[in-house]
């Protein structure tokens, strides 16, 4: 079965995708750290004396409080990926797992590296870091780190997981790799049976979604909280792959319906992650569950969008392509870049919480620490993985 219209510059375009979305969860999580938050600047600056460009900042602000959205999206592009990879290659089990191996570890360990340093950075150039005692959820979240960095908080983040909160060198985002690590170790079995695997996904996912809320939820194992929540965008990917393989010539969605899809689908994203939570005559609504779902369907809409129709190249379409070429090390080196900045601006202002809109600013460092990361780390070990597989492809040859 050929992957239909999948040209190289096509699948640059996906990756814009994925670039786009890691540069939203670098700006959700710089507004956490930087900006002392919605309810906060409201009580400083009430609404009272704003004109419209204080509405359409506050607004602007909002619209990135749900950076979970954004990985929704990271996940049905991986499931959309591993399948074309799988076609692509006919991978064995073995070379599967090692080229999943040599992708995410090489960048990840060098990044524990960095986060680490990091930290130990931030507490020589500002020691209140590591023992303050403001009350803000980051505050509190880096006073939990450094009193969890050792041996067992190292092994355990190896495998992405926790220790008592907190991962070795602080850096939290990598709680969503936990989760694709489980999703290659299935990948291989459920690939070729997409429809099946989305089917069985999508109904324990609606029951979790609207039966189970979210204290109850984290209470459960991580691998049945992967089949209960996060599995399903996996899915989605994978079906999305397989059926527009499947389709018959032509059969596209119509652009007149695939781009006010697209934008609904984003808002819907962008409300739900300020509304969170809904009560209706007493019947819970789990708002903020849905807006992940509706992040995904915006990825997919996306998807679709840049594989069916010409995408014209302009410089906003460059520099996503740019970002999503760089996405995976965005990942993983902002929240480091972040720390060092924060601490910064702790010792040289003597303030740690800003009503001024910093964290937008903070963003091209993380971009720029990000690139040379790029360069130095995953792109050598993108050549790693190029070699390796140019020697599978002339084994399977040789057959």
């Amino acid at each position: 079965m050929e992957n239909k219209h999948l040209s190289v510059d096509k699948l640059t375009l996906l990756h814009s995708i994925r670039g786009f979305a890691a540069f939203f969860v670098a700006i959700c999580h710089s507004k956490w750290i930087f900006w002392v938050g919605g309810s906060a600047y409201v009580e400083q600056f009430p609404r009272s004396g704003w004109g419209i460009m204080d509405y359409f900042a506050f607004a602007v602000d909002m619209c990135f409080s749900n950076g979970t959205a954004m990985v929704m999206v990271f996940y049905v592009l991986s499931g959309f990926f591993i399948s074309y990879s799988f076609q692509k290659n006919n991978w064995s089990l073995k070379e599967f797992y090692f080229n999943r191996f040599l992708r995410i570890y090489i960048p990840f360990f060098a990044s524990m590296g960095v986060a680490y340093g990091a930290m130990i950075l931030a507490r020589y150039i500002q020691p209140d870091i590591a023992n303050n005692n403001l009350t803000d959820d980051f505050n509190s979240y880096m006073v939990g780190s450094y009193k969890n960095q050792n041996l067992s908080s190292f092994l355990r983040n190896l495998l992405f997981l926790r220790t008592d909160g907190y991962y070795f060198g602080s850096n939290f985002v990598v709680w969503s790799l936990l989760f694709e690590l489980i999703f290659y170790a299935i990948a291989p079995f459920v690939w070729r049976s997409s429809t099946v695997y989305l089917t069985i996904s999508a109904m324990i996912f609606l029951t979790a979604t609207f039966w189970l809320d979210e204290e109850n939820f984290y209470k459960f194992h991580v691998i049945i909280r992967f089949y209960l929540k996060y599995s399903f965008y996996f899915a989605l990917g994978m079906f999305l792959f397989d059926w527009r393989n499947r389709r018959k010539e032509g059969d596209i969605f119509p652009l007149k319906y695939l781009i006010p899809a697209s934008i609904l689908f984003l808002g819907l994203t962008l409300v739900g992650g300020v509304i969170h939570d809904y009560n209706f005559k007493g019947y819970h609504i789990p708002v903020y569950n849905l807006s992940l779902f509706f992040g995904a369907l915006w990825g997919s809409t996306m998807i679709l969008l840049f594989t069916d129709y010409h995408v014209k190249e302009n410089f906003i379409i460059k520099g996503l392509k740019y970002l999503g070429k760089i996405s995976y090390s965005l990942y993983l080196i902002h929240f480091p870049t972040f720390l060092i900045i924060i601490t910064l601006l702790w010792k040289f202002t003597g303030e740690r919480q800003f009503y001024q809109r910093y964290y937008w600013l903070c963003l091209p460092f993380a971009v720029f620490t990000s690139s040379i990361f790029y360069y130095l780390i995953e792109d050598y070990s993108l050549k790693i993985i190029s070699n390796w597989k140019k020697k599978v492809q002339q084994k399977h040859l040789s057959r």
